[in-house]
């Protein structure tokens, strides 16, 4: 199914499989509540146990991708805070040493840390930003599952 000269019937229902996990992804339904025709709908019939299970530990598809974006802002925040502390001019850096000290010489804000590969601060809030502006799109109220995987990895990353 990589093959891009492969079977064109076969990429026509993959597509439209990709569709309809989509649309039920962005449905706002809670699957507590949910009528069993309802949960029928999402995910099949009641044989596709392992589909309901997941359904279940996701909770509300729609929720659930608010708080991941939710997450991904409030970490966005912290991540550009930082950013500030190094950039202000007026912070204490450490010597010998990486990062910089806080507001007390007890609080040491940034000491120590090294990211992946010599990665900069910057960057990984690069990165991160990236995925949290394509996530979501406030316009059409629509969110782009095909950067779920780029999340994870992300997560699993740090």
């Amino acid at each position: 199914m990589l093959d891009p000269s492969g079977n064109k019937e076969v990429k026509m229902e993959l597509d439209e499989c990709k569709e309809k996990i989509t649309a039920n992804l962005q449905r706002d339904i809670d699957i507590g509540t949910a009528k069993e025709s309802e949960i029928e709908q999402l995910v099949g019939p009641m044989a596709l146990t392992s589909l309901r299970n997941a359904l279940e530990n996701v909770g509300n598809p729609r929720k659930t991708l608010f708080a991941i974006h939710q997450t991904m802002g409030e970490l966005l925040e912290q991540l550009e805070e930082m950013l500030g502390d190094m950039g202000s001019g007026d912070e204490k850096r450490i010597e010998g040493g990486e990062g910089i000290k806080g507001e007390n010489d007890d609080d040491v804000a940034l000491s120590g840390v090294k990211l992946y590969k010599g990665e900069t601060l910057l960057e990984l809030t690069e990165r991160w930003r990236f995925i949290y502006d394509r996530l979501y799109d406030s316009d059409t109220d629509q969110f782009d599952l095909s950067r779920i995987p780029d999340v994870h990895d992300n997560v699993r990353f740090e």
